[in-house]
Formats: C-alpha cells, structure tokens, sequence
C-alpha cells in the first residue's frame, strides 16, 4: 500500500512538472485563427459554406498594432464586398493591404450598406464603429475577396489597425474571446456577396480555432485536474 501511494504521488508530481513545464516553455501566442457564425440565414446552403469556409487571422504585427487578415474559401461563388468591426480595443485603421489580383478594399466614411445587414437583430445588436468599416467601392475593376474555384492564388484582404493607448494584443485577442455586452468585447462581421445561388450573407466571428500546444497543455492541465479530483465549472 505505502509503495503504491509513493509512485501515485510521483505520478502526478511528474504531470505537475509537464504541465508547468508546457506553460513556461510555450511561446506567448502571436496569431489566433478565426471562424464566423452566419447570422442573416438568407440561404443555408450559402451559410453553411460562409460558416466553414471564411476565416479570419488575427496577427501582431509589431509595437501597438494588429492585423485582421481575411480568406475565402468559399465551395460556392462567393466574395467579402464589406468588412465591419463593432468598438473593442482598435484605435483606428492604420493601412489596407490586399492580395492583389483586383482585390479592392478601403477604409470609408460610410459603406452601403452601413452597418452589418441582419446584425441589428443580434443580441447585443452588431453596430459598427464609425470608421471602422472598408468596402470594396462602386464600379471600376475593383472587387472583393474571391474564392478560387479555379485554383488560383488565394485572395486575401489584410485591415492594420492602431490599438488604444495602453491596450496590446493579448487584449485585443481577450476582447474578441470574451462574453458579449460587457462594454470590452470586439466583434468583426463579414457581408460576402454573389453566392453562385443567387443569395447574399453575413456573418460575425465566432470561436477561435485553438492552435495544436493550446490542445496539448489543454490535455496536461486535463490531467491534473482529474487526479485532484476537481471540477470546472462550464463557460
């Protein structure tokens, strides 16, 4: 019995030990990867595909600023025409960077529409920041962020913005993470256009995507917590 006891204890000393270790010798994160939940349900083959097919990077890019980088690929026709952001730790739009191959976007007074079409339904409703909005303009060769059906470059749009004073990325990654209404959450929604059926979308982010050392030290404290016999509460 003694001998038994002796090497559960060093069992879980052991675990103890990854587990601190993973969490010291883990790098602090400098990406987060996005989803999008639909919310106009105009079409729901079209938002079943926006939902598993749009994404959204959120990067450091250095000092005080962040990159919101987003991709397309849509199994429909489809193309991100306007891009909403709703108050969180975002100062204001630095610069727009596009992938190029007609891909249009910049910062506007005022889109059309102006806010997130169907986000006023949301509880709390979507409303974008003034200023926080890009679209791809009228007319001209411009265009949104296109899936490649064809198997083309992918398309991207990249949004740098300037963060308030005194706020840093792991706040900005906090803010999209954390619970609605509470005055610090930031939410960016999507209107993508010109389904191959005929419909148009929208759609907010959702839950981060974890990244794989976020799983594995997940696992770790998973098994600490259970030899402790404790239990979370659920979110």
């Amino acid at each position: 019995m003694t001998r038994t006891h002796h090497l559960t204890v060093r069992g879980l000393m052991g675990l103890l030990s990854l587990s601190s270790w993973l969490a010291l010798g883990t790098p602090a994160a400098h990406a987060a990867d996005y989803s999008f939940n639909c919310i106009s349900g105009n079409n729901a083959q079209s938002c079943a595909d926006g939902q598993n097919r749009l994404s959204l990077q959120v990067t450091h890019a250095g000092g005080n600023q962040v990159d919101f980088t987003f991709r397309n690929l849509s199994t429909l026709g489809s193309s991100i025409t306007e891009i909403y952001f709703d108050d969180g730790t975002l100062l204001g739009i630095a610069s727009v960077i596009d992938s190029g191959d007609g891909v249009t976007f910049s910062q506007v007074g005022s889109a059309n529409p102006s806010n997130l079409p169907s986000g006023g339904n949301m509880s709390p409703a979507f409303v974008a920041t003034q200023g926080f909005v890009v679209d791809t303009g009228n007319g001209g060769p411009t265009k949104g962020v296109e899936n490649k059906l064809d198997g083309g470059t992918q398309e991207f749009a990249t949004i740098r913005f300037d963060l308030i004073n005194g706020k840093t990325f792991a706040d900005t990654l906090a803010a999209l993470n954390g619970p609605l209404g509470d005055g610090n959450d930031l939410r960016v929604g999507v209107h993508v256009r010109s389904f191959s059926n005929g419909s148009s979308e929208s759609f907010v982010t959702a839950t981060a995507v974890p990244e794989p050392e976020s799983g594995l030290l997940a696992i770790a404290a998973l098994g600490v917590t259970g030899l402790l016999g404790a239990r979370r509460r659920p979110r």
